[in-house]
């Protein structure tokens, strides 16, 4: 049971910054991921009684595994394409959204 501190409504929503570092179709070529989510709890699920921080974690892992499914598919000259497809993907559900911005890295 999360302690009274932790605890937090159905509708309430909590944000978190990220970073990430995310694959490209290129070896050697990654983006860099910045952004926020904004995530709830889903009522609909078992573990509704979930801390926030685990919450933000399996948001976290979510938004990962999102991104990365899309930019590797991508060149790095597509970086907008996959913000747009990131922030789509994101926006569809109800219990987590956020955007994202991408840069091309080397190395």
């Amino acid at each position: 049971m999360p302690r009274e501190t932790e605890r937090w409504g159905l509708r309430r929503e909590r944000s978190a910054d990220f970073s990430l570092l995310l694959p490209t179709r290129l070896p050697g070529i990654s983006f860099t991921g910045r952004g926020r989510i904004w995530f709830r709890r889903d009522a609909s699920k078992p573990g509704k009684d979930i801390s926030a921080a685990v919450a933000r974690a399996a948001s976290l892992f979510e938004v990962q595994r999102v991104a990365s499914t899309i930019t590797q598919e991508l060149p790095p000259e597509a970086s907008f394409e996959a913000e747009q497809q990131i922030a789509l993907d994101l926006w569809s559900g109800d219990r987590l959204r956020g955007d994202v911005a991408l840069n091309s890295r080397r190395g």
